[in-house]
């Protein structure tokens, strides 16, 4: 027995196991009587996989603490290297025959629907490798394999000879054996089930194959979509054949599969009579109903699939049946206002597909606007930003609901609403505000008569300096003080103004470096503390600022030199300094969050000369579009990122 293994590097987990005592990449293993691999480590194991010999069906790795498994992607075909001997009798024909495992072959094998075959078709592989003759299939550990030369083994078993195929990864050798183990057991429940004519063993083989489909670490479509159409067509056959208690236990069993899948029209059948023949049943409750509701959820095309609508006509007919069947359906029309929706259908309504005519219809307005204020109260930013013109210099929802639009007909209070929203969440930023100088007029009316997101939004329009000419600022200031909050509201902003011209006064140092573990409290009582009106170059780097810093940093007129190395700096803040620190020559934002979302707003400084975008979510398209749009950049290090 080797020593307990080492721990693996925690960047990949397992996808490189290796089984040597030792080899090149530092990992360790331990092998037992009975060939189980287990890899750990001598400490506090970060991820342990463990593999048997012979029984080997899932590999999962150990992180913080949960299982996760592994997964593979199904291999139809690919080289491997392929031995072959014959079954030994006693001891010295073991010996005898270990002089075959030096002489290896290279093979193209395809694993077909019945058979495993090579290209070739000569040598070791001169006939196929039929999955019915297969008597087992297992790893097998390479310290058993004589010269391999750190290569990895599967071991085929058959009734007249022992196959070996041998590949140069852990991880491929376990994504060949499983391959295998999927292919011999998907032909074997597919006779057994084609076969079975008593009910409790199709039942059972049934549920074996829908276990078998649940627990294989093989990620692809086929792993579910097979046991799906081999029970549809098992149930057209036994349409009528199948007891009750059978039926309910495939509902059952069926429910993990539907999960992730719609169910065949076969299917939908089978459910569908089911919803007839015993409505009360609990089955309808408990297991038709997460598949209806996904069904509703992905706005399924019912002209496509009628039987899919005949089983939900029918799921509904069953509820109506309970006790109480109108508040049962009721519920369930309430359970499934499904909020994945309203991103879809904000994006499909942004560009307000409908004729002045509709919009000026009190009808239509008044059942539409409970359509628009769902997309307004949603929290995702995403949603509620649909409310906003699809590009620049077309209306939105917005622009329509403003006192004085044409949907208006509420004296503004849709339209305070969705400034609310947007004032508080993600649009209190000087573009927002710039582009909502147009309507100015709405904004002071609504805030002569105390709209707090009228007032609000003015306030923000003079922190942050947008409001496009002097004479609006004086008009604006003018409204703000016409009214008792409003005045309080603007002696805050002034106060806001003295400190901020205090802290950009000339002096203070021109270079400033937080301490490690600094946090955006710590940043914004520094800066609080004087004048920081010189203030040049500011490292932040392996600091625990975040984007809310991006507020006391835009404060800063003179920055030229940024590093926000390593800190959780994102694309909420990079949206936010871009307005601001145009003057900004060097920004490093190497292993921060940031992805090109918040990346494309550096097309805005258009005097950086060096980026550093080392270990960022940086794409090829992104990248390029920086260096068209940013003619000062020199130097732009993009290691380790997509677009390396």
């Amino acid at each position: 027995m080797e020593n307990p293994s080492r721990l693996i590097g925690k960047s990949n987990a397992i996808s490189s196991l290796s089984l040597s005592s030792r080899d090149n990449r530092g990992h360790y293993y331990s092998l037992g009587h009975s060939d189980n691999i287990s890899l750990g480590s001598p400490s506090n194991n970060c991820a342990t996989a463990c593999a048997s010999g012979t029984t080997v069906n899932t590999l999962s790795i150990l992180v913080n603490g949960r299982h996760i498994q592994q997964r593979y992607k199904l291999l139809t075909d690919g080289i491997v290297q392929v031995c072959r001997v014959p079954h030994a009798k006693n001891i010295i024909e073991k010996i005898r025959f270990s002089r075959f495992l030096r002489r290896w072959e290279d093979h193209h094998i395809n694993l077909e629907h019945n058979e495993i075959t090579s290209t070739i078709n000569e040598n070791y592989m001169d006939r196929s490798i039929a999955y019915s003759a297969i008597e087992d299939v297992s790893v097998w550990s390479k310290s058993k394999v004589i010269d391999s030369d750190c290569r990895f083994c599967i071991r085929i078993v058959t009734n007249d000879c022992i196959y070996f195929f041998q590949v140069n990864t852990l991880h491929l050798r376990d994504q060949w054996f499983y391959s295998i183990q999927w292919k011999r057991n998907k032909l074997k429940f597919e006779r057994i089930l084609r076969s079975a004519n008593r009910p409790e063993i199709l039942l059972k083989e049934m549920m074996s194959m829908i276990d078998f489909a649940m627990s294989t670490p093989i990620e692809d479509v086929e792993v579910h979509h097979f046991p799906l159409e081999i029970i549809s067509e098992i149930l057209q056959q036994q349409e009528f054949n199948l007891p009750r208690f059978v039926h309910e236990n495939v509902i059952v069993a069926l429910a993990p599969l539907l999960e992730k899948n719609y169910p065949s029209p076969e299917i939908c059948d089978f459910f569908s009579r089911h919803c007839r023949d015993s409505p009360r049943s609990q089955i309808v409750i408990e297991m038709f109903t997460p598949v209806v509701q996904r069904i509703l959820k992905h706005n399924t095309d019912f002209g496509k699939y009628p039987r899919m609508r005949i089983f939900i006509q029918e799921y509904l007919l069953a509820l109506n049946s309970q006790n109480d069947g109108l508040r049962v359906v009721q519920d369930f029309i309430k359970r499934s206002t499904f909020d994945d929706w309203r991103p879809h259908l904000g994006l499909l309504l942004q560009s307000i597909p409908f004729p002045d005519e509709a919009l000026t219809h009190d009808r239509f307005i008044e059942i539409f606007k409970n359509v628009v204020k769902h997309l307004v109260e949603d929290t995702r930013c995403e949603v509620h930003q649909t409310v906003l013109g699809i590009r620049e210099g077309k209306e939105g929802w917005f622009e329509m609901f403003c006192l004085g639009g044409i949907a208006c007909d509420d004296d503004g209070e849709m339209f305070s609403l969705m400034l609310s929203k947007l004032i508080s969440c993600c649009c209190r930023k000087k573009r927002f505000l710039l582009s909502i100088n147009k309507l100015l007029p709405a904004l002071m009316l609504l805030a002569l008569r105390e709209n707090q997101s009228s007032l609000d939004t003015l306030c923000a329009m003079l922190d942050l300096d947008a409001v496009e000419n002097r004479d609006n600022k004086l008009q604006l200031i003018s409204t703000l003080q016409s009214t008792s909050i409003g005045l309080k509201m603007y002696a805050k902003v002034c106060e806001r103004q003295i400190a901020l011209r205090e802290l950009q006064q000339k002096g203070g140092p021109r270079k400033l470096t937080l301490p490690s573990r600094s946090t955006d409290n710590d940043l914004a009582k520094l800066l609080s503390s004087g004048s920081f009106g010189n203030l040049e170059c500011l490292s932040l780097a392996f600091t625990n600022v975040t984007s809310a810093c991006a507020e006391h940093l835009i404060k800063l007129p003179a920055l030229r030199y940024l590093n926000l190395w390593s800190t959780q700096f994102g694309d909420a803040g990079l949206e936010l300094i871009s307005e601001h620190l145009n003057r900004l020559q060097v920004l490093n934002l190497c292993e921060t969050p940031v992805t090109d979302k918040g990346l494309a707003y550096l097309a805005c400084m258009k005097m950086l000369r060096k980026l550093n975008l080392n270990s960022t979510h940086l794409s090829p398209l992104t990248f390029e579009a920086l260096k068209e749009k940013l003619p000062a950049l020199q130097e732009c290090d993009i290691r380790y990122t997509d677009a390396w």
